[in-house]
């Protein structure tokens, strides 16, 4: 049976320093970051961080979707995945969003999701692994890196 674990680590000064940046209140307009994907927050997300398959076919293309969540400050930039490096029966992706500094957001938190294609060339069992933030706030302890990961069979 899949499941979701969740790791996390230190997260670079500057970084933190950059996300502290973030706001929605100036008077200049619109800009933007880009920063990782929020993956794991203090408060419940709407969605699970990966829609994927319980069980999938040798060398089968499989879709999965993968979600990050943010505002209406934020949107889905980009993701990655890396197949194997090193280790054929893992798949790392990593989410990276899009960030408005300046404006207006609504506090409501969303799902931003990306499909992806990926495939596994073992029989046993593989894990897709999510890299992405934790969003806690300054009450919470702040932001760091984490990993979220699912397990399925492959056959």
């Amino acid at each position: 049976m899949p499941r979701t674990h969740l790791w996390s680590g230190e997260i670079g000064g500057a970084l933190v320093l950059l996300l502290a940046a973030i706001g929605c209140s100036s008077t200049t307009g619109p800009e933007y970051v880009t920063v990782p994907g929020v993956i794991a927050a203090a408060v419940a997300l709407p969605a699970p961080v990966i829609v994927a398959p319980d069980t999938v076919l040798v060398n089968a293309q499989f879709s999965i979707t993968v979600n990050s969540f943010g505002t209406s400050c934020a949107t889905a930039e980009t993701a990655s995945a890396l197949l194997g490096g090193g280790t054929p029966d893992v798949a790392i992706v990593s989410v990276w969003d899009r960030q408005q500094v300046g404006g207006t957001c609504t506090p409501t938190v969303r799902a931003l999701p990306r499909t992806l294609t990926l495939f596994f060339t073992r029989v046993g069992t593989a894990t897709i692994r999510v890299r992405g933030r934790y969003e806690g706030g300054a009450a919470a302890g702040g932001d760091s890196l984490v990993f979220v990961e699912k397990r399925m069979v492959v056959q």
